[in-house]
């Protein structure tokens, strides 16, 4: 039997050439898995992402930049994370267990890259419980810091740490009234996280009490001016913490013991139950009479408020229609059948604007009612020239009234009810213009818990926070929206997705035929 050439079989050119495919191959394959690697390690550190996303969940919109842009640089801040990077996940069914950190995590590495002064860091609170307690001046168990906890802090010149908010997970993320998830809204907390830090003396908005109120009877801080804890009615919940949010300290006022201090930025009376006195009221006058801001939310059966409702009328020349309850049968909320539950719209005038931004021009911008009466507005105070009050000028505009089908009663004439006023004060002294404003909103759900869940329906949070930026002269971001989840899907066309399937699907096929082209050319050749 004739034996084997090996040396032969060696110089042969099926061995050359096949050797040389195998080459290719395999460093083609290798070329893509290291290309890959570098990339990734690239994207992760650059943020080098194509966000697909039909609501752009992954990208920092034009808003929010508007407001980072705007925040002072010369201020540093970091963002803390209470765990190590590695584990953040989007499991959205154990959100209150820390599922879907990815996408808060996402969310500051973009302001980290963009911006010099703010910073990312993590900080594993199982293995680092020190780290916390040594920078944050209480301790764990006061503020409940634990592995889905967000801490967004200002830094000193000497490295330490200032003032600081605390955030769990939760609170990035947005729900409907039935609890569940309805989208992302890390942008707006970071937005007002951060603008609040660079405030030069912290906003104090003062809640009345003594009149049974849906308010608190008191109130505790932790050392950063961030509540630790209020004894009182939960339903008041939603406006605080929406003061809370954008940076204001909260502090109760008993007008019977006590005058409305100076460092007031506004003032907050929130469903009386017993009606004000006469020196009370005084109080709030000479309040208004100089620079301040009243908002009043009254319950649309409480007919006993005479000298607030009284104050009201001599102010603004907005009478309180206490007792009339605004029925509308067509625009009930969407899945009720109560006609008392209903949306409004944005009033027609020049002042919207000016109080509720860009959205008095979104026509679906429907404020939530419930259990409301209405409000009537003295002519003399409507006008565009105002009414002069002999030490100023006032004027009173409607901001949000009912649809043309409603009803003052089940049985009451179909009209536009006016549902929330406001008087601006303007006079002027030493040459320059001093501005005064009083809110009226006879509709003590218009504040809510349900009511400030920030339904995309539904902004009554939104219009809040607009009144206060204007009345309270406090920069806080308004304009930031949540990014919806009810619609998941890549913002691409079907031709298009095909069109990247085929591509990626034949793009290692092709390098292989290319590289047998060239295996073939040369083989000729030679």
């Amino acid at each position: 039997m004739k034996g084997i050439n090996f040396k032969s079989f060696a110089d042969s050119r099926k061995l050359k050439y096949g050797a040389l495919s195998v080459a290719i191959t395999a460093a083609v394959i290798a070329i893509v898995i290291v290309a890959n690697s570098i990339i990734s390690v690239l994207s992760e550190k650059y943020n080098w992402y194509l966000d697909m996303t039909d609501e752009q969940v992954f990208s920092l919109s034009d808003k929010s930049i508007a407001v980072f842009d705007a925040m002072d640089k010369n201020v540093q801040t970091e963002i803390i994370f209470a765990t190590s990077k590695d584990k953040a996940d989007l499991d959205f069914s154990n959100l209150s267990s820390g599922g879907a950190l990815a996408y808060v995590y996402a969310t500051a590495a973009l302001l980290d890259a963009r911006y010099d002064n703010v910073t990312v860091s993590y900080h594993d609170i199982i293995k680092e419980p020190k780290f916390f307690k040594d920078n944050f001046n209480r301790s764990l168990s006061d503020y409940k810091v634990n592995e889905n906890s967000v801490i967004i802090a200002r830094k000193n010149s000497d490295g330490t740490y200032g003032e600081y908010r605390v955030k769990d997970v939760t609170s990035f993320y947005v729900f409907n009234e039935e609890k569940e998830l309805a989208g992302y809204r890390g942008e707006l907390v970071f937005a007002q996280c951060l603008s609040s830090l660079t405030f030069d003396e912290t906003p104090i908005v003062y809640f009345t009490v003594g009149h049974g109120e849906i308010s608190f009877s008191s109130v505790e801080y932790n050392d950063d001016g961030t509540i630790k804890s209020l004894t009182g009615n939960e339903d008041a919940a939603g406006i605080i913490r929406l003061f809370s949010d954008s940076g204001f300290k909260i502090l109760p006022l008993d007008l019977n013991k006590q005058d409305v201090p100076d460092n007031a930025r506004m003032v907050i009376i929130n469903n009386p139950v017993f009606d004000f006195t006469s020196s009370e009221i005084a109080k709030l006058q000479e309040y208004l009479d100089n620079i301040g801001s009243v908002m009043c939310f009254t319950d649309y059966n409480a007919t006993n408020l005479s000298q607030l409702y009284g104050f009201a009328k001599t102010f603004g020349g907005v009478s309180v229609n206490a007792g009339t309850r605004i029925y509308d049968d067509k625009n009930k909320i969407a899945g009720s059948n109560n006609p008392y539950k209903f949306s409004a719209q944005v009033a027609d005038n020049n002042a919207t604007s000016v109080y509720f931004g860009s959205l008095a021009s979104y026509a679906s911008a429907k404020a939530k009612f419930e259990n409301a009466t209405y409000l009537t507005i003295d002519p003399k105070f409507t006008s565009d020239d105002g009414y002069d009050t002999g030490s100023g000028t006032r004027y009173t505009k409607s901001l949000l009234q009912t649809y043309p089908d409603a009803r003052a009663g089940e049985s009451g004439d179909k009209g536009t009810y006016s549902l929330m006023s406001v008087t601006s004060s303007e006079r002027i002294v030493d040459n320059e213009y001093q501005y005064s404003y009083l809110v009226m909103c006879p509709s003590s759900e218009f504040t809510g818990n349900t009511s400030l869940s920030q339904s995309s329906l539904y902004p009554n949070y939104k219009m809040l926070l607009s009144l206060m930026h204007t009345t309270a002269s406090v920069q806080i971001p308004v304009d930031v929206d949540y990014k919806s989840f009810a619609s998941y899907d890549l913002d691409i066309t079907n031709s298009t997705a095909q069109g990247l399937t085929v591509m990626f699907s034949l793009l290692l096929p092709a390098i292989a035929v290319l590289c047998g082209v060239i295996v073939i050319i040369r083989r000729k050749r030679r």
